[in-house]
């Protein structure tokens, strides 16, 4: 297939022309539709060119196959370009979720084997690094796996998000840059706080406390009036962002660019008062981890 894709791109000057194992698909400004004869019907320009690069290699291809829409339906995606959003369909959510929570509920002694996990793994292979854990290591596809709290919590997490929100958003077209954004917020870490126009004080390690000074953020402006405000009711930022329709950009600032935040972190009063000296601060409980979930 990669030859014959090759040959289409560079010989038969197909362009944009991508292709998943044995699925080919592509776009086509053309908005014109051209005769097949085999099939008594007609098609894009670039489907066309495609379909006849197959007859003069004798690649065999049938005509159920031949789908082309303003969305369609590619290696169980629904891809809709107008709006720029790849998601699930409903039936293939609706059959996910039923699948995890069977996988999760009917498990004899809380015990599923390797090739279970593996099927199911396969189908969600995003966001579930813990379950992953779980078969680390592991070849004998029949030996028995214990589904522990924390798979149990993951996979049900995961079975929740698809539930609740009529399914995941893959990919949404949002090209925007600072000075497009509605809410800006200015965050620092230090080893012993973080600044987020409010203060909280911490220790250790200073990348974890980064990502949360940035959650913490995302959960503030939750708390704002419309059009920013919405839902917050659990310890995920991956759903906060799904619940709330937030689309988050985060950019590195340096740090004498961002002197009141950074000021913020280390508890630099003093600093404070030089640059904004009527400036409210307010002290705040970050999330924390109970249970191996953020809160």
């Amino acid at each position: 297939m990669s030859l014959v894709l090759w040959i289409a791109i560079h010989v038969c000057g197909i362009e944009g022309l991508l292709a998943y194992m044995d699925d080919t698909f592509a776009f086509d400004a053309d908005c014109n539709l051209y005769p097949y004869e085999p099939y008594g019907s007609s098609f894009p320009s670039k489907q066309l060119a495609l379909l006849r690069l197959w007859d003069y290699l004798n690649i065999p291809h049938s005509q159920h196959k031949q789908l082309y829409g303003d969305t369609l339906t590619i290696i169980g995606f629904h891809v809709d370009p107008v709006s720029m959003v790849i998601s699930l369909p409903k039936e293939s959510t609706d059959f996910l979720v039923s699948a995890i929570r069977e996988f999760v509920n009917e498990a004899s002694r809380c015990r599923r084997t390797l090739r279970e996990w593996q099927k199911l793994l396969g189908w969600i292979n995003w966001g579930l690094n813990s379950s992953y854990d779980k078969i680390a290591g592991r070849h004998i596809a029949s030996a028995p796996i214990y589904l522990n709290k924390r798979s149990i919590n993951d996979l049900l997490w995961i079975a929740d998000m698809f539930e609740c929100y009529e399914g995941v958003h893959l990919l949404t077209n949002t090209t925007w840059e600072l000075h497009d954004a509605d809410l800006c917020i200015f965050c620092d870490a230090s080893l012993t706080g973080l600044g987020v126009g409010f203060i909280a004080d911490l220790e250790d390690n200073i990348f974890w406390y980064e990502a949360i000074t940035v959650l913490s953020a995302l959960q503030w402006s939750t708390t704002l009036p419309l059009p920013l405000s919405c839902m917050f009711d659990s310890f995920s930022a991956v759903e906060l962002l799904i619940a709330s329709r937030i689309d988050l950009r985060v950019w590195h600032i340096p740090g004498e660019q961002n002197t009141i935040a950074d000021a913020l972190s280390r508890q630099l009063f003093s600093v404070i008062a030089q640059y904004a000296p009527f400036l409210r601060i307010s002290s705040f409980t970050p999330p924390r981890v109970t249970s191996g979930l953020l809160r």
